[in-house]
């Protein structure tokens, strides 16, 4: 028994020593909080990384997007609108999209992961989300409400 618990203790500190010791938080697309309607054809991401409590100057070195058209494709690895790969970089403020062309009222899910200072990878955020409006004239495809006496004739 005192030899299992060893190895499990082991694994624990081993896993801790891979892990990046910054983790993305805060996700924000166009700067809100999962914003139900989003009307640019490349809305910026951004995140907040925090370090754990023993680590000071820790800076990320690279990031990784994922975007999915429904939580659960995200969340299975099904990624069907961007996977923006490694990309290194500092940055994590206002990320423009660079998947699939978006369509209005089109649904996204997204999560992003980073390298730390020494090149150790963060597990990946919590989801986050954000919806298209409407990009495009034609497809508004509602009638305007009024009154017979404003010109609109709503029995037409």
């Amino acid at each position: 028994m005192k030899k299992h618990l060893s190895i499990c203790w082991l694994l624990v500190f081993y896993t801790g020593l891979l892990q990046a010791s910054i983790a993305p938080v805060r996700l924000t697309c166009e700067n809100l909080n999962n914003p139900l309607v989003v009307d640019v054809l490349k809305p910026r991401l951004s995140w907040v990384n925090i370090s754990q409590d023993s680590e000071r100057g820790q800076f990320q070195t690279a990031w990784e997007i994922k975007v999915a058209s429904t939580k659960d494709k995200l969340l299975n690895g099904t990624v069907d609108l961007w996977n923006s790969g490694k990309v290194i970089s500092d940055e994590s403020l206002n990320i423009p999209y660079g998947g699939s062309p978006l369509i209005s009222r089109q649904d996204c899910w997204w999560q992003v992961r980073v390298w730390d200072r020494k090149g150790k990878i963060s597990g990946w955020s919590e989801p986050a989300f954000w919806s298209m409006g409407l990009l495009r004239s034609e497809d508004w495809k509602a009638q305007w409400i009024g009154a017979p006496w404003q010109g609109v004739d709503p029995l037409s």
